[in-house]
């Protein structure tokens, strides 16, 4: 498995608008969503993965592979996830640099 734990900057997004869409998010919370710039941190504990992103307000979120979870993405929006250690092809893309 790839080592991801670590901190990133996005370099650009791609149909990552239409992502959010699909999975749920208001056409009008798209725009504050689409190109988070703030610093991504990543942590692999086992079979769980963090992720932390600073931007305000901060944003926390636990992924454990291969198990649904619910994400709260704010007030009005929970979605469900599930991220198995092989995922499937992106159908948007989000291209990080480590920092």
């Amino acid at each position: 498995m790839v080592q991801i734990t670590g901190k990133y900057e996005m370099v650009k997004s791609e149909h990552f608008a239409s992502h959010l869409i699909s999975m749920g998010f208001p056409e009008d919370k798209v725009k504050e969503y689409e190109n988070v710039k703030g610093i991504h941190e990543f942590t692999h504990i086992g079979n769980k993965i963090l992720m932390d992103i600073h931007v305000e307000p901060k944003y926390h979120s636990e992924f454990i592979l291969g198990q649904e979870v619910e994400e709260k993405i704010n007030a009005d929006l929970t979605i469900k996830v599930f991220q198995d250690e092989d995922p499937a092809t992106p159908d948007a893309v989000r291209v990080f640099r480590r920092l």
